[in-house]
């Protein structure tokens, strides 16, 4: 099945959602491709490339952008007596579920879409009915159920080929970003998180870890094959939460094996001086 991923806007910051999303699709047989808005017109890309699957990956501050995208996909989609399913997912949707109605979209993605896409590619395969899904939700009610992935370690390393396909300039910037873990155990006001740790209160540990090795593995293969790497961004939205063994552990092993700058995030009330 092919599917096109949408973004607003590549940067150097890597989605890596959209990216690990593209890594399972490829992993489970699909063909994909990814478009970003601010790059070329992604219509013509739906009509040259005639993909059964649209997804959109959507923050509030970009959902503009998708609404004036989706009126002309689907315009010109119908004009030309093409049949389209449209999904969105990201952080928008999985707060705002009325976008489904509001965009008469096909169903949306609340919280992690790591099982969920696949699920949902194979049952648009065989036709078959898709509102039991966790994490899918095909009314502006919300998903029936929700999951989480409880082991990190058996996903996909991320898809950067069709990043570099996009946005080919990046490949040379020498900044490269990974995830360490998901989730984050605090609830500041501010912050989106605070409802997701709400909404997904009861589908296990919302803070999860890679292994060490597994991390420090994809790193060693992006310094390979990605060349040249001179600095790596973790886009956790918690790095670490204090000197336990886990970062015992990465210290150690991310300076003998890897050995280039690095930066994370972290919340100021846990740094010390350890």
């Amino acid at each position: 099945m092919r599917l096109l991923f949408v973004v607003s806007r590549l940067f150097m910051s890597e989605p890596l959602g959209t990216m690990q999303l593209i890594s399972i699709c490829k992993a489970a047989g699909h063909q994909v491709r990814l478009a970003d808005i601010s790059r070329g017109d992604v219509v013509r890309t739906v009509l040259d490339w005639n993909p059964a699957v649209l997804a959109y990956s959507v923050m509030t501050s970009d959902l503009p952008a998708f609404v004036a995208l989706d009126k002309r996909a689907k315009k010109e989609c119908d004009a030309a007596n093409k049949d389209i399913f449209r999904i969105m997912g990201g952080p928008h949707p999985t707060h705002n579920p009325q976008i489904v109605s509001q965009l008469g979209l096909d169903c949306i993605c609340q919280g992690e879409g790591d099982k969920a896409l696949p699920r949902l590619l194979e049952r648009l395969e065989r036709n078959e009915p898709i509102d039991d899904i966790p994490n899918i939700a095909v009314t502006s009610s919300g998903a029936i159920t929700k999951e989480l992935v409880s082991d990190l370690d058996e996903l996909p390393f991320l898809d950067r080929h069709e990043i570099y396909k996009t946005a080919p300039q990046y490949k040379f910037c020498g900044l490269r970003s990974f995830l360490a873990s998901r989730g984050c155990p605090y609830h500041c006001a501010y912050c989106l998180n605070n409802a997701l740790n709400a909404l997904f209160s009861n589908c296990g540990t919302i803070f999860r870890r890679r292994s060490v090795d597994n991390l420090i593995s994809e790193i060693e293969y992006v310094l390979k094959e990605f060349a040249p790497v001179k600095f790596v961004r973790f886009g956790d939205d918690t790095f670490t939460h204090g000197a336990d063994d886990w970062l015992v552990e990465f210290s150690q092993k991310y300076s003998s094996r890897v050995g280039i700058p690095f930066y994370c995030l972290m919340r100021s009330n846990t740094l010390t001086e350890e």
